[in-house]
């Protein structure tokens, strides 16, 4: 049963949806209680899995333009957790004062999701283009334009932030997992990243580069 699910896009979308406002009812439970929810023991551990399985992402055929009936699903959900596990901190609103504290609490959570989100968005930007070369002329819409040129520019904001969580990392096995991320997807970030976005991964690469002696 495992391998069918694994093939199955939109099953593996639906059901990291279903965790990812699983995983919010019960921060927000714990958080009115007055708790914090631990991310390294079960129920959060098993639903941070079900969100960020990379075990699912990587069993999927190649990318195909129906792909993208179900991967912004399976994108929404891992941003929403991924801020989750960054941020909470007893009350979802105490952004600024927590995220650190959860990188160094949740280290290995947060490096595994951070290696997901990027290998899950390589994927997003394979098959954007695909779906939109797909289309036919009326079908090719100013707001799937802006779209596609939305996608493009925040893929370089994740790729900015994951090189300034190297710049910042003084850990070799956090650091390997992260460029190990970047390697294996470099050439579909050349394709599709906008020239402005660009500049700013460069710089960022450069400063990383300094970080990282390994």
């Amino acid at each position: 049963m495992r391998g069918s699910v694994a093939q199955d896009g939109q099953r593996s979308a639906a059901a990291a949806m279903q965790a990812a406002q699983a995983l919010q009812s019960q921060l927000a439970e714990v958080s009115y209680c007055g708790g914090l929810l631990d991310f390294t023991k079960p129920p959060a551990l098993d639903l941070l899995r079900q969100v960020f399985d990379l075990e699912r992402l990587v069993a999927l055929p190649l990318p195909k333009a129906t792909d993208m009936s179900w991967l912004p699903e399976w994108s929404n959900a891992a941003a929403l957790v991924y801020k989750l596990l960054l941020f909470f901190g007893g009350h979802f609103d105490s952004v600024q004062s927590t995220g650190s504290g959860n990188v160094s609490d949740y280290e290995d959570q947060c490096t595994n999701a951070l290696d997901f989100v990027l290998r899950l968005q390589a994927r997003q930007a394979t098959t954007m283009p695909l779906f939109m070369s797909q289309l036919t002329p009326d079908q090719r819409t100013d707001a799937r334009e802006r779209g596609l040129q939305k996608a493009r520019s925040d893929a370089a904001q994740i790729i900015s932030g994951a090189l300034i969580s190297l710049e910042q990392e003084e850990k070799p096995a956090k650091a390997r997992v992260i460029t190990t991320a970047f390697r294996e997807t470099q050439q579909v970030w050349a394709k599709f990243l906008l020239p402005n976005g660009r500049v700013d991964i460069i710089d960022h690469i450069a400063k990383a580069l300094k970080m990282i002696t390994d």
